[in-house]
């Protein structure tokens, strides 16, 4: 069975203004956001670059001051106009060596050659000489460059030998000198370049081998041309300065960022590896903070709009009550609105509008009731009429005529229902619709009932049951009771097909009593059944077409029901029957 309800309200104002609201205040937000993001992102890029850059530059500096300083001590000016340097004695050469040592520092196998390429190999009490004039150490210093051999890789660490010319006071070539420096320094200079948390630099050699790292990235002598960036580095491949755009996964997995440039002078290179987590770090700390301040402003605007979306529908829906305690038909509501806007002049319109309602209604329920009370008395003096003249009280009168007074008086009969019902409904509507309410008992009612109705309903094969009679009294007043019983089991006989049943019970609900009529008849629509206790309406269908009615009395039953302190409901389904029920307290 499908029970009577209200239907529900569509999607709310409320709804669409909050969402509204929402939409209006999270989208600049999330533009700027996101907008704030890419700058920094990029910004971030750029000055990763620029980092991995100053870093590679400030390490190539300090390598550079380094061999320069070892270099500076190799220039030697001999005092004196010695064409070669083996007119230098012995004892000159000896102490030469020790001052070189003491001002180097980090510096073995120092050797001398003569102009020509004639070496004096390690110190001067060993005067062994060897032709070097071929080497290109020889070649190189005796040209009037500095010479820087390639790395070698010892168990002490990794070396290199170095060349300078020797000059006499008239600054002519007079032979070279060579030495082999310790190269393990270079180690120190490199840890004091720090870049990020985890970032470091490194240099190898142009065999790609380690030299020195910032973080003992490895040993020394490592080859690392297993690395593609470190292989394309060395062979030329990378340009200078791309610390944003080259990345790769190094040995521990983790995601670099990779820079290099030649360092010159000597055939290494400078390279940063910037771990991405690390170079990333700030923004992610900025991610973190935007989300925490975007959360908080959706938070504020979620509460701001809320309290906008009510402060806006709050005149909206005193309007809304407005027009539902008029729909309900209470004319004497007065809206409450206080507002110093347009919704203050909306009110006045509205109860302006209420007044002039319930001027109009009030004339229109006077002429209802003038009318219907003019009427009743012409429509039964006809009914009073008829009845005589079909009895025969003026004389015996044709067939034909007999039949279609009959006609007459059925029409009549519709009539003097019709004027009865708008009495009650104007009495009603005009607050003058009295009830009496005393004990009685409903069971000898609804006898009376089914007793004036059941010729009705044998006219259509239809049988009245009564059952389970309730003994006790009920609330109610007599008359109008009966009123809303015949109503309700009339409409009962009238929309149930031949051969039916209509079924009258009782049941106890805690101290009321609930009556209901139901009939095997051909039920109502759901669309239907939220008009069904208006005035004047009545089921349009095939079915109703030809059924009589003024489609006040379902009506009138609720009004004398609800008076009496009750209520009335209806179940109903298409094709199997109807159910009309309502209560009383019981007495």
């Amino acid at each position: 069975m499908l029970r009577f309800k209200y239907a529900k309200e569509g999607k709310k104002f409320r709804t669409k203004l909050f969402k509204i609201f929402i939409l209006i205040s999270l989208v600049p937000l999330i533009i700027i956001s996101y907008d704030s993001l890419s700058v920094t992102i990029r910004t971030r890029e750029k000055n990763i670059a620029e980092l991995q850059a100053l870093a590679i530059e400030n390490t190539s500096d300090k390598v550079k001051k380094f061999l320069d300083q070892k270099m500076e001590v190799f220039n030697l000016i001999v005092s004196g106009e010695a064409d070669d340097i083996r007119e230098i004695d012995a004892a000159n050469l000896d102490h030469l060596i020790e001052s070189l040592k003491e001002s180097a520092g980090d510096v073995e196998e120092i050797s001398f050659a003569s102009r020509n390429g004639q070496e004096l190999v390690k110190l001067s009490q060993d005067p062994k000489l060897l032709n070097i004039s071929d080497s290109p150490e020889f070649i190189t210093a005796a040209a009037g460059q500095n010479y820087f051999s390639g790395v070698v890789y010892t168990d002490k660490g990794p070396v290199m030998r170095m060349a300078s010319r020797i000059e006499n006071k008239n600054q002519q070539i007079i032979g070279i000198i060579a030495a082999t420096i310790d190269l393990n320094p270079v180690q120190g200079i490199l840890e004091k370049i720090k870049l990020g948390s985890t970032g470091f630099v490194y240099l190898v050699d142009d065999a790609g081998r380690l030299i020195a790292s910032s973080n003992n990235y490895a040993p020394a002598g490592e080859p690392l041309l297993e690395v593609p960036l470190v292989k394309d580095t060395v062979a030329g491949n990378l340009h200078d300065g791309l610390a944003s755009e080259e990345q790769y996964t190094d040995r521990l997995g983790q995601k670099v960022i990779f820079a290099s440039r030649p360092m010159g002078k000597v055939n290494w290179f400078v390279i940063s590896e910037w771990p991405r987590d690390d170079a990333y770090s700030v923004i992610n700390e900025i991610l973190l903070r935007s989300a925490i301040i975007i959360a908080s402003s959706l938070i504020l605007i979620l509460i701001l709009a809320f309290v906008f979306a009510r402060q806006v529908v709050k005149p909206i829906e005193i309007l809304k009550e407005g027009a539902r305690q008029i729909a309900g038909g209470n004319l004497d509501y007065c809206l409450d609105l206080e507002t110093d806007d347009e919704f203050a002049a909306l009110r006045e319109r509205f109860n302006e509008m209420i007044k002039a309602l319930k001027e109009n209604k009030k004339l229109k329920d006077e002429f209802v009731f003038i009318a219907a009370h003019e009427l009743r008395a012409p429509v039964t003096a006809i009914k009073g009429y008829l009845s005589m003249v079909l009895d025969g009280s003026f004389g015996r009168i044709p067939v034909a005529a007999e039949k279609n007074l009959k006609i007459v008086e059925g029409a009549n009969e519709r009539l003097v229902q019709l004027v009865q019902d708008l009495l009650e409904v104007a009495r009603n509507e005009s607050g003058t619709l009295k009830v009496s309410l005393s004990p009685l008992k409903i069971s000898e009612s609804i006898q009376t009932v089914i007793k004036e109705l059941s010729p009705m309903a044998g006219q259509k094969g239809l049988k009245i049951v009564y059952k389970d009679p309730f003994e006790k009294n009920v609330q109610a007043d007599a008359f109008k009771l009966k009123e809303v019983l015949v109503n309700l089991v009339t409409n009962a006989i009238k929309y149930t097909p031949t051969s039916g049943e209509i079924l009258i019970s009782h049941e106890i609900k805690g101290k009321e009593l609930l009556t209901s009529v139901k009939d095997s008849g051909i039920g109502i629509a759901p669309e239907d059944m939220g008009k069904l206790f208006n005035k004047f309406y009545r089921v349009k269908t095939e079915e109703t077409a030809k059924i009589e009615g003024t489609g006040l009395g379902l009506f009138i039953s609720k009004e004398i029901v609800e008076r009496m302190g009750g209520r009335i409901e209806v179940e109903s389904q298409p094709g199997k029957g109807s159910t009309f029920s309502f209560s009383l307290l019981i007495s």
